[in-house]
Order: structure tokens, then sequence, then C-alpha cells
């Protein structure tokens, strides 16, 4: 199934930008394109910390737009992240 290509999000290997762009096209790719169906897949994906953010958001916010706007916050890296992290190196 093509959907076992779509990478688990952990907040730490993939960015978040990537991998929601990851996300989407793979599931298009499998007849999955709308935001709704995304939305209740996209739970599957997440592990650790990222799903216990996806579980303290209210069922009724839990919008795909909605969630994903809440985990590019919590893991979206700036410029001034990024600039840390390639002073500091990998983790």
């Amino acid at each position: 199934m093509l959907l076992e290509v779509i990478p688990r999000f952990d907040g730490k290997s993939t960015p978040i930008r990537e991998w929601r762009t990851k996300f989407e096209i793979i599931a298009g790719c499998q007849g999955i394109s709308n935001p709704k169906e995304w939305a209740n897949i996209m739970p599957l994906f997440l592990e650790g910390a990222v799903f216990k953010i996806y579980e303290n958001i209210d069922e009724k916010q839990r919008s795909y737009e909605q969630v994903m706007s809440i985990l590019t916050k919590a893991f979206d890296v700036d410029e001034f992240g990024a600039f840390e992290q390639l002073q500091l190196g990998p983790n």
C-alpha cells in the first residue's frame, strides 16, 4: 500500500514542512486528496510528543489545516533556530 511510504512524524527527524508536502503528495497518489480525509489518516503517522500534542487538540478543532497550523508552530524551525542548529550540529 502506498500509504506505507509516508514517514512517521516525530518532530525531530524530518522538518514539518517537508513531512507535510510528502504526506499530501503520497496521500494524493493513493486517491486521498480531500483535507477531511487527510485529517482522518494523519494521526496514524504522528509519534511521540507530536501525537501527544494532537491528542490535546479539541476534537472540534482537528481539521487538517488547524492541526497542521498547530504542528507547524510547534515544530517549524525559524531562521535563528536553523542557524543555531548549524552551529551546534545534529543532536
